[in-house]
């Protein structure tokens, strides 16, 4: 069962914040801040499915292939999943989660030309069974971006406590330029991250992707790459690391007739948690001064810093305890022990 917040009582993570409760930690100056009363910070939990398998899919070396896409295996564990769309008729979602799928993205529609007529009751199967689901829409290159995204985000709304980010799936460039593809990729995850509060996933294949060269400009996007019949998946570039590995579209799940596609997620299911965390939560700074930086971890440069009390968004968590946020009209990471939910912090007094 995920059951949203797992509250403590301590500060956690590395120094970014001067002083809580007069314990002392680093990368901070500023004002002390005592606590009055029992507070609590933020921290996803949820309950472990019996889905983790630990090196069941990928090798144990990365290397370069032949043709000159570089192979990267899975890290460590990986989580079993699939993808859908109405082509796999009427799924029991209870029967496929017992058979050790513990995520599911299902299809939204084909661009603008059809909505998948299935969406709807694989998008409430899916979460009702206790899958972490997404969503995911087939991209058309030559079709409007904006109309495309809207759709998605009418279709999904704001994302909530185990919803995985919407996907951009995109194959074919419909004989459109690479910078009229790009730019309308770039004109797809913005409306779609600002509608449904998380930063969307790309879907593609390595091949295809390089052919657009776009670059590093898009790595902070997870990668969910297609490659069959691989012992590790060909990355696409401008990627350090794929997040989702599409590595069959031949696969038996139980509750579904025919063949579906079999994915895997890079991680734990915690981390898979953590992707699917909730988002849009109102939250209030209880640090004298918390650094908000360009990136997770205190190796990425300060943005700006936020005083005690100041109120954010929290926008995305992560498996290391940071939160991506928006503060004013500024986005960034910080250390998510130093936050509480608005309505508890009465309980604190700042200096």
């Amino acid at each position: 069962m995920r059951d949203g917040f797992a509250r403590i009582s301590h500060p956690r993570g590395a120094g970014e914040v001067l002083s809580i409760a007069y314990v002392p930690t680093w990368d901070l100056g500023g004002f002390v801040m005592r606590m009055i009363g029992v507070g609590h910070v933020f921290g996803f939990g949820c309950a472990l499915l019996a889905a983790a398998c630990s090196g069941d899919i990928g090798g144990s070396d990365n290397d370069t292939s032949a043709d000159g896409l570089t192979r990267q295996c899975a890290a460590s564990d990986t989580v079993k999943g699939i993808d859908v769309s109405k082509w796999q008729g009427d799924i029991d979602w209870t029967k496929a989660a017992s058979d050790g799928i513990a995520f599911a993205f299902t299809r939204v529609s084909y661009g603008t030309s059809s909505n998948d007529s299935k969406f709807g009751r694989n998008w409430a199967g899916a979460g009702s069974a206790g899958l972490y689901r997404g969503a995911y829409q087939y991209f058309r290159a030559g079709q409007d971006a904006a109309e495309q995204a809207n759709k998605v985000v009418d279709a999904v709304g704001v994302l909530g406590n185990g919803d995985l980010p919407v996907v951009l799936d995109i194959e074919e460039a419909d004989d459109q330029s690479s910078a009229t593809v790009l730019s309308k990729i770039r004109e797809w995850l913005l409306i779609v991250e600002a509608g449904t509060g998380k930063t969307p996933i790309i879907y593609t294949g390595g091949y295809f992707w390089n052919s657009l060269k776009g670059g590093t400009e898009f790595a902070k996007y997870p990668l969910w790459i297609a490659n069959y019949g691989a012992s590790c998946p060909k990355m696409a570039s401008g990627f350090s690391k794929w997040s989702f590995w599409q590595y069959s579209d031949e696969g038996s799940v139980s509750g579904i007739s025919g063949d579906v596609d079999l994915d895997v997620f890079n991680g734990s299911l915690k981390d898979l948690a953590a992707l699917a965390g909730p988002t849009g939560e109102s939250a209030v700074v209880v640090a004298g001064l918390l650094n908000l930086r360009e990136g997770s971890g205190t190796s990425h440069p300060i943005i700006t810093q936020m005083e005690c009390g100041s109120e954010l968004t929290i926008l995305e968590h992560d498996e290391w305890g940071w939160a991506r946020v928006r503060y004013g009209a500024t986005e960034g990471w910080c250390n998510e022990s130093y936050l509480i939910p608005k309505s508890e912090f009465d309980a604190y007094v700042c200096y």
